[in-house]
């Protein structure tokens, strides 16, 4: 690792500063030019989101009852959503 200031290889501990509102990491020479900086918190993990999985639908017992465009359309408008909107929550064109 090199010294961002004057570009000598860092011998032992990096020091971590603050010039000029940059943050660098510099040698032990060039860290009286600036502040030290800030300890960084460490980065916690993000929790992977689960992927959702669809519910397993059978084939047989499943029938579309006459009524489905009012149903879908009285639930989406009592969602407050546009047709846009649903078509997009579902990856449907509008």
């Amino acid at each position: 690792m090199r010294c961002e200031v004057c570009g000598r290889p860092i011998q032992g501990q990096p020091q971590r500063v603050v010039i000029d509102a940059a943050t660098l990491t510099v040698c032990q020479r060039c860290a009286k030019y600036g502040v030290p900086a800030p300890q960084r918190p460490k980065a916690q993990p993000r929790p992977q989101p689960q992927p959702r999985r669809a519910p397993q639908l059978a084939e047989e017992g499943w029938d579309v009852v006459p009524d489905y465009a009012q149903r879908v359309r009285r639930a989406r408008e009592e969602m407050g959503l546009t047709q846009e909107v649903l078509a997009s929550y579902v990856g449907e064109k509008e």
